[in-house]
This record gives structure tokens, C-alpha cells and sequence, in this order.
């Protein structure tokens, strides 16, 4: 994939601040202006074949529930992955660790868009849900 091309395409809607780097697997990595909880930089990983650009989160949002112990299905942080995943048809890959989206490469900026939406949503909110299970009604006998 042209990473310059790419570059080019999505830079008037982020800022100059936005980096596009060619990847060995011929892939671009997307460096957008926006931190995750721990200040590192949000980056995406975006491929174009065919016409159709696969966006995913490089397997962030994947470290962050495993750092935080919320990657079982049934934590709530993982529910809700899988609610943002339904609302911006997100697919989650659970064998790669990746969140990817995969759209029109005419819709490539949007695509880019929601993916840093759900990525900086998942790094703004599992760290301040609670892991532990409430107690309620608890009897002190």
C-alpha cells in the first residue's frame, strides 16, 4: 500500500500532528494525535486490497483488557467491546487480538474515525470499571 497516498488522503481530517509509517507486511501504521490511559500514542494499522481498507487497533485494546484482567467474555469491560463492535461493525479477532473494521477504501477516513472512536472509548473507560463483583444485601451475623 502507498502509505503516502494514504497519508495524503486522511490529513486534512486529523491534524499535521497525524504520522503515517510503511510497514514491512506492507501495511501503514497510523500514529494519530491522541494518547490511550498510559500516554502512549493511539495507532491503528490500515490495509487496502481490492478496493477495501482493513483498519484494526493493533492489538491495543486486546493488551489493555489482558493488563487490566478484563478479557473474559464475561467481564464487563469485554461486553462492552462487543456493544461497540455491533454499533460501528467492528469484528473482533480473538485468535490475532485485533478490533478491525474493514470499509470502502472512498470511506477510509471515516473508517479511521470510528476505529480511533472505539479504541480511545475502551482506553478512556475499562480502567474505571470496577473488576470486582459488588455485594448486595450482605448480612453481618
Amino acid at each position: 500500500m502507498d502509505c503516502q497516498r494514504l497519508k495524503e488522503r486522511i490529513h486534512g481530517g486529523f491534524s499535521d500532528w497525524t504520522k503515517v509509517i510503511p510497514l514491512d507486511s506492507g501495511e501503514c501504521l497510523v500514529r494519530l494525535p491522541f494518547w490511550d490511559n498510559e500516554g502512549d500514542p493511539i495507532e491503528l494499522t490500515v490495509a487496502v486490497e481490492a478496493g477495501r481498507a482493513t483498519i484494526d487497533d493493533a492489538g491495543s485494546i486486546a493488551g489493555l483488557l489482558f493488563s487490566l484482567g478484563q478479557d473474559d467474555e464475561d467481564s464487563s469491560a469485554f461486553k462492552l467491546l462487543k456493544d461497540l463492535g455491533r454499533t460501528h461493525g467492528l469484528e473482533i479477532d480473538f485468535d490475532e487480538g485485533l478490533v478491525r473494521v474493514s470499509v470502502e477504501e472512498s470511506n477510509l477516513y471515516d473508517g479511521i474515525a470510528e476505529m480511533a472512536k472505539v479504541v480511545l472509548t475502551m482506553h478512556t473507560v475499562t480502567p474505571l470499571i470496577e473488576t470486582r463483583q459488588p455485594v448486595f444485601n450482605k448480612r453481618s451475623d
